[in-house]
């Protein structure tokens, strides 16, 4: 009995419709078909109860309409204890698909970031374009799944070892090990280009396939949880394919004893069987006989028996590593490929070396991956010379050999696009050899002629900058369209930039959003950061607090330190989530300990305030030293700050000034304006206020306000060369700057004559001037001026603002208000305790006042 499918189609296209439904009934199917017509939660709920297989046919307009997102939940709702597998008929290619959505104006936005996240799941399975051979592409695909009876075995074998043969692509003839591997009954294709990689990938049984597209297709549309972001393939994928490959070898070496004859075990007896070497080669001959025929537990359990075998100790391993006839534990399986290596197992080396280049079972350790690597490519190994020189070129520390890997891609894998590609990248940075740009764009150019997007995408830039060819930005933004459409990320961002600043073509933020979204549902967490950016100052989309930290958390989780900031500043300030310092101070931490020196500055900040964090100025110097070790400086000023005014660390003026001096040198103004302090004070230097002039000058002309009112005071004071015009020209500079101290100077010079007549409106407008902005000087003279017109309330008021600023004189005079009760309610007690306090920090006035009033 054949199984029935189940047909959706949720566009009126019935042409197609009838098309597909006549080719599979002359192919033996039973069809039962639901249109959007229909009573569709009804239709659905009923036919899933006897359908094994889905079949929808898929358009850039149907990814529109909420009615397929519904089926899919529906699908999912009302699903049977197996769920159904879900087949997609697409017109094309998934690229085509999308780049219809992407040109489309008929989708919004969120209707197009929808899409993207439903790329996501598509790419993770399989599909068929829509053509003259859908339904034999469609039958052989149910074949294979099991969903067709009464087919001849030989029938589904060819069609399946057909569409295998079309897949696969082998660079060359050096790894005949991967060959065979069908009698281990696993798929064991590699992949051999980048873009196979990620259209592709085929590294788990399709029996999880099928259940895991199912939930992922519920989950995506039917809750909020974020697409997974997809690692960057910057190393060699599918390491449980290599291993199942390089066990091969083993297995036919040992097909041979197998063909012998030998006296028949009783398998029941084997516990009482002393396990003397002889036996235990007949257990271990048995035992690859019991594993060749698919009978993985009995295999396993006689290998178990003769354990003390190297290579009953490689199979063991593989069959941990896979789950063959035992639960899969990637511990177990590194610990046995580690004892078979040990015993002298040199076929071994080679997966024992993936074990610790992957971190399967055991930490990452490119040492002694390139270690083990090394024995099976001196032997030969082709696919084990490729993975040494791929643990030298993306090895850290001591693993990293450059000039040994760009040794080994030169002179074997010429033809494999990715080594390719990382021979031209090291002749672009120079890692390894001396930099020669001509040598890495031809690398570039002949890896993208064999289908990799990254050399697409550095072809581009180099076209960009004008590196080797003149510059050519269209030509550059042709390129970065060509590695967009196979899915190369940074391609896509880039073509968003080109688009959002008008780069080799018309500027079009609505286009370049869409790369940006184009480029984050493929997995670009610049692309991700740059969409929270956006919506941050609704630039080109709406603002919108919410929209900007969803992205942030997005980028965030992908490990970018900009955004993992971005969602800490989000939590301080409460900007769309609740306000909460712990979660900010945590984000920052995560932020600072990727090495984003603003984070640092931050986490420093708040263990100097304790915010979100115990106070402690010995982290808080601690970070301010992490910073500043990047150059930082802002870092770098803090740090002398830290040194001067002994804030986490013993005081060494010498220090702060090394520091100060660091950061001026790299042209940080507040840095500029430290250094001529340490000169104008002595500090790590000898006092030298000419020095100290040409320090606060070089700030003041960028407009450092500090620096301007400093420099002033030198000509005013006459530490240089009294020059009270010279003097008032700075103040006036400063006051612009709203310079509370300097709108005082100018007041008083204009109250005392000095460097201009005497005006007493000018000064009085000065003097209000420099008391709005806070000056505290002029707050204590405006009070003074308040009271003698007889004003106590708005003098009262005067005394205590300046008083805040911890101003001596503003104190005593307030507490001379609350003594006599002149602006405000008589209080002297409060009048006592205000002095007093003065008066234990050695305040000469405060003991003054005290010693009047209260006879003490």
């Amino acid at each position: 009995m054949k199984n029935t499918l189940y047909l959706s189609f949720l566009e009126d296209d019935l042409k197609k419709e009838k098309e597909i439904e006549s080719g599979l009934k002359k192919e033996g199917f039973v069809i039962k078909t639901v249109d959007s017509k229909q009573d569709h939660e009804k239709m659905v709920r009923i036919t899933l109860l006897r359908t094994d297989a889905v079949i929808i046919a898929l358009s850039e307009k149907t990814l529109k309409l909420d009615a397929f997102y519904g089926d899919i939940d529906l699908i999912k709702k009302f699903n049977r204890t197996s769920t159904p597998t879900i087949f997609l008929v697409l017109e094309n290619s998934i690229d085509d698909l999308y780049d219809k959505i992407y040109r489309s104006d008929k989708y919004t936005d969120d209707e197009v970031l929808r899409a993207d996240d439903f790329r996501d799941a598509l790419e993770q399975t399989g599909y068929i374009c829509y053509d003259s051979n859908v339904i034999i592409n469609l039958k052989n695909l149910l074949i294979d799944k099991g969903l067709l009876e009464g087919t001849e075995k030989e029938e589904i074998e060819t069609s399946v070892e057909k569409e295998e043969n079309n897949e696969n692509t082998p660079l060359e003839n050096v790894e005949s090990k991967e060959d065979n591997n069908d009698d281990l009954n696993v798929e064991s294709k590699e992949e051999n280009t980048e873009e196979e990689n990620i259209e592709e990938p085929k590294e788990e049984p399709k029996e999880e396939k099928e259940e895991s597209f199912t939930d992922s297709l519920a989950g995506l549309f039917m809750s909020s949880l974020t697409p997974e972001k997809k690692e960057e393939p910057k190393e060699p994928l599918s390491p449980i394919d290599r291993m199942r490959a390089a066990i091969k070898n083993i297995k036919n070496e040992n097909q041979n004893e197998v063909k012998e004859e030998k006296p028949k075990i009783d398998y029941k007896q084997i516990v009482e069987l002393k396990r003397e070497p002889k036996i235990n080669q007949e257990f271990l001959v048995a035992a690859i006989k019991k594993f060749d025929n698919q009978e993985y537990i009995e295999a396993f359990d006689i290998f178990q028996r003769t354990c003390d075998d190297p290579k009953a100790m490689e199979y063991i391993a593989y069959m941990y590593l896979t789950g063959l006839g035992v639960d899969q534990d990637d511990s177990q399986a590194f610990k046995w490929y580690k004892k078979a290596c040990d015993n002298g197992n040199k076929d071994a080396y080679f997966m024992l070396a993936e074990c610790y280049y992957f971190a399967i079972g055991t930490k990452k350790d490119d040492l002694l991956a390139e270690k083990y690597y090394r024995l099976p490519a001196d032997l030969g190994d082709m696919q084990a010379l490729k993975n040494l020189a791929d643990a030298y070129f993306y090895g850290e520390g001591d693993a990293s050999n450059y000039e040994q890997a760009l040794k080994i891609y030169s002179n074997y894998f010429t033809v494999d696009p990715e080594c390719l590609y990382n021979v031209g990248y090291m002749y672009y940075n120079g890692l390894g050899t001396e930099k020669n740009l001509e040598k890495a764009f031809k690398c570039f150019d002949e890896a993208q002629k064999m289908g990799s997007s990254k050399a697409l995408n550095d072809i581009a830039n180099m076209y960009y900058n004008g590196e080797v060819v003149e510059q050519d930005y269209k030509t550059a933004l042709n390129y970065y369209l060509k590695a967009a459409k196979q899915g190369e990320d940074a391609a896509s961002f880039n073509l968003a930039q080109c688009f959002f600043y008008g780069t080799g073509t018309m500027v079009d933020r609505k286009k370049a959003v869409l790369f940006y979204k184009k480029a984050a549902s493929q997995g670009s967490v610049e692309a991700e950061y740059q969409l929270g950016l956006l919506s941050d100052a609704g630039d080109d989309v709406e603002l919108s607090y919410d929209e900007a930290f969803k992205w942030y958390k997005r980028a965030a989780l992908g490990g970018h330190p900009l955004a993992e900031k971005k969602i800490g500043d989000h939590y301080y300030f409460g900007y769309g989530v609740k306000i909460d310092k712990f979660e900010a101070f945590k984000w920052y931490l995560l932020s600072a300990k990727h090495g984003n020196p603003d984070a640092m500055l931050e986490v420093a900040w708040c263990y100097r305030g304790g915010v979100g964090v115990t106070e402690d100025d010995k982290e808080a110097f601690k970070w301010y030293e992490e910073a500043a070790k990047l150059n930082n400086p802002k870092a770098l000023t803090l740090l002398g700050d830290c040194y001067l005014l002994s804030i986490g660390v013993s005081s060494d003026t010498n220090l702060a000034y090394e520091y100060y001096k660091k950061a001026a040198d790299l042209g940080y103004l507040d840095a500029i304006l430290s250094v001529g302090k340490c000169y104008a004070n002595g500090y790590g230097v000898s006092k030298d206020y000419k020095e100290a002039a040409r320090w606060y000058e070089k700030a003041a002309m960028e407009e450092q306000v500090e620096a301007q009112y400093l420099l002033g005071k030198l000509y005013f004071d006459g530490y240089i060369s009294q020059d009270y015009q010279k003097a008032l020209s700075w103040f006036k500079r400063a006051a612009k700057n709203d310079s509370g101290a300097a709108y005082y100077m100018i007041s008083y010079c204009y109250q005392m004559g000095l460097g201009v007549k005497a005006n007493e409106d000018a000064m009085m407008n000065n003097l209000k001037e420099a008391a709005e902005l806070g000056d505290e000087l002029a707050l204590c003279d405006m009070g003074d001026y308040y009271q003698a017109k007889g004003d106590l309330e708005r003098a009262f008021e005067c005394y205590e603002d300046a008083s805040k600023k911890g101003y001596s004189t503003a104190i005593i005079k307030l507490a001379q208000c609350y003594f006599s009760g002149k602006g405000i309610e008589q209080d002297r007690d409060y009048a006592y305790d205000l002095a007093s306090k003065l008066a234990d920090k050695g305040s000469d006035e405060a003991k003054e006042f005290l010693s009047k009033y209260y006879n003490e």
